[in-house]
């Protein structure tokens, strides 16, 4: 396994998904989520499947290709799954409405019979791969993924119009009828789930863009090198958004703590991912390799069934005879078939096959899938293997036959992912076995892309017998000899030999990366298990107690006092609070006293009105006109009169009545 900076893009995605997955999986069980809510359900297999698939993505860029090819077996069907169960999520949150329960079951048995093709689909390619066959998916199957993630953001888009509509209790002009399509509900909606559901449209609409590069990946319109930049990060920021929008939704409180614990983990794992991006391009434009530039590789059998490997004299055959006129990809021009007798590895073949990328197979034409694992199960010779295309350069690939050699030229051959590139050299046959292989015009310095396919880069350089060679039924198993052709002269076995440039790429690559995959793990130990501490101290604690002390205050203790621990911004807030509740204590001290002082001077007054009305009213029956001149004309009893005379009469001239007539004038 050797890292490379999508390797570590990958591996922080893998931290994260792990600590939403491990917090989902607790929340979940803790507040009996699992049996209440199908979503749940489907949010923790989502997790779990995703988890896997960011997995499978760091296996699939730090392995070689050889084995990188069983983990990429695996991709689709997993994939396939996470569809499926991104979807149910979708049809289930926050419930799944009645008359769409047969449009979820169809979406459920489409997706599983996906999944179950790209399973099927996997198995072959895994049988296939034990005969040294390599397959590829056709392009075809990943329109499927597209439409099926096209259709995700569809149906969360449709669950916030519906989830806002149920929200709503007396429809306005944005819904019912009137609101045909909901836009009215997607722009505004009511209610925290189609919040959320809205939220999951913008989310997710980032894995539709990805499975869009992955379509065109497969049709090479982009790198390999960019599709994992820009999966890994779009990966990240998918991940952390859909956990923020979903815990957003929950009816159950999250706590602060949680949130700023995976605040700062995405934060770290964001600059750190950055950081294996940015020293990349300064690595790769330092690192250089010699070329064999103006070398000829003498390739002689020898007793122990291998080829000895030495440097010879530079020669280069000026005359290059006939076009062969091959193309890339196009498999009908891809491969020429030239009738010339040579023994290789103990083996007699009547045919040579002369390939576009720089590569010559024997008795058979050369599959440039099956290189990729282990060098491929054809005998074949490497003058120097990379992914070329003919037809736009100025030269070609050219043979000449002479009567006891075959002369193959790659004249200024373009490669593929770097056009302005050229490259020239040439393998001279010979009948008795011996080839000698010469470089004409190659860059002094070899330079390589890393998360790049190997063949966007000079490969390897070398010969190989092939697997089941009937001459030597031994070898099946045998891998060919990794040599370095800077230490010729050397002997090699009958396995086969070849000098792997991507592989001494990849060793000097992961050497660079191994120090940051150190820190990456380290600091995400550090954030999850010594933050939570370290803000549960500092944080928590501080904001706890000021909870408890807020509680206290609304439950009428007014004497309350919360101790500050630090002179930080909590403290200063507790501050604040132990002096407004001091403050309010007193004023509702003061209040009740002022409350018993009037309630006495009421009830004092109160008997005294009582007094002075019973008096009056004696008097005027009594007609006792000494004490009703003393109350009439006394100021203080004036409204004490008033209200006694509307008590005893309906009106004033009742009242005047009743007086007697030698009364009436006082």
């Amino acid at each position: 396994m050797y890292l490379t900076p999508a390797a570590v893009s990958y591996l922080t995605q893998i931290i994260l998904v792990l600590a939403i997955f491990g917090f989902f999986v607790y929340h979940t069980l803790s507040q009996q989520r699992l049996g209440k809510t199908a979503h749940a359900r489907f949010l923790l297999g989502f997790f779990a499947a995703t988890t896997v698939f960011i997995l499978l993505l760091f296996f699939e860029t730090a392995l070689l290709p050889a084995w990188r090819l069983q983990v990429v077996y695996l991709e689709n069907a997993t994939v396939g799954l996470i569809l499926l169960l991104l979807l149910q999520f979708a049809y289930h949150f926050p419930h799944l409405p009645p008359h769409r329960k047969w449009e979820a079951r169809l979406a459920l048995g489409l997706s599983a019979l996906y999944t179950l093709a790209e399973a099927g689909f996997a198995l072959y390619r895994f049988a296939a791969l034990r005969q040294g066959l390599v397959f590829f998916r056709p392009e075809w199957a990943d329109y499927a993924l597209v439409l099926g993630f096209l259709w995700v953001p569809v149906v969360f888009v449709r669950q916030a119009v519906y989830a806002s509509r149920q929200e709503q209790a007396n429809p306005g002009p944005g819904a019912g009828g009137r609101d045909l399509f909901g836009l009215a509900h997607l722009w505004q909606p009511q209610g925290q789930n189609a919040r959320a559901a809205r939220a999951f449209v913008l989310v997710y609409l980032l894995p539709v863009g990805m499975s869009l590069a992955n379509l065109l990946r497969s049709y090479r319109l982009i790198s390999a090198g960019l599709y994992h930049a820009s999966l890994s990060v779009v990966l990240l920021f998918t991940l952390f958004l859909f956990a923020i929008a979903y815990l957003n939704s929950l009816p159950e409180r999250t706590t602060f703590m949680v949130k700023l614990v995976g605040a700062a983990l995405v934060t770290v794992l964001v600059v750190l991912g950055l950081v294996s991006w940015n020293i990349m391009p300064t690595y790769v434009s330092n690192y250089s390799v010699a070329s064999p530039q103006g070398q000829t590789l003498n390739f002689s059998p020898n007793n122990s069934g291998g080829y000895t490997v030495t440097v010879a004299p530079f020669q280069f055959e000026s005359e290059l005879g006939s076009n062969l006129g091959l193309a890339d990809a196009l498999a009908e021009t891809d491969s020429v078939a030239l009738d010339f007798t040579f023994p290789f590895y103990g083996q007699t073949y009547r045919q040579v096959y002369v390939m576009n990328d720089g590569v010559v197979g024997l008795g058979r034409p050369v599959d440039h899938r099956t290189i990729q694992y282990h060098y491929g199960v054809s005998p074949a010779i490497f003058p120097l293997y990379l992914d070329l295309i003919p037809q736009a350069g100025e030269g070609g690939v050219y043979a000449r036959r002479d009567a006891d050699r075959l002369i193959i030229t790659w004249d200024r051959v373009p490669a593929f992912r770097a056009q302005q590139t050229t490259y020239t050299f040439q393998l001279i046959l010979h009948r008795d076995g011996t080839f000698q292989v010469s470089y004409n015009d190659i860059p002094p310095f070899l330079t390589f892309r890393p998360d790049s396919d190997p063949e966007d880069d000079i490969w390897l350089v070398g010969a190989v017998p092939g697997m089941g060679n009937p001459a030597q039924p031994g070898l099946e198993r045998l891998l060919p000899q990794q040599v370095d052709f800077a230490g010729l002269p050397l002997t090699t076995g009958p396995q086969g030999v070849v000098f792997d440039y991507y592989l001494a790429f990849r060793r000097q690559l992961h050497q660079l990366f191994v120090p940051l995959a150190g820190l990456i793990l380290a600091s995400s130990v550090a954030i999850l298990l010594g933050f939570p501490l370290f803000f549960h101290a500092n944080l928590v604690m501080p904001l706890n107690a000021l909870l408890r002390g807020v509680r206290r205050l609304e439950a009428g203790e007014y004497a309350v006092n919360v101790t500050v621990r630090y002179a930080d911004e909590i403290g200063f807030l507790t501050d604040a609070f132990n002096k407004l509740a001091a403050q309010l204590g007193d004023l509702i001290r003061n209040l009740e006293t002022h409350v018993v002082e009037r309630t006495t001077a009421l009830r004092a007054s109160e008997a005294r009105m009582r007094q002075i009305t019973g008096a009056m009213r004696q008097a005027v029956w009594l007609r006792d006109t000494q004490t009703l001149e003393v109350l009439y004309v006394n100021p203080a009893y004036e409204e004490i009169w008033g209200r006694t005379c509307a008590s005893l009469y309906a009106d004033p001239t009742s009242f005047a009545q009743a007086i007697h007539p030698e009364d009436k004038e006082r």
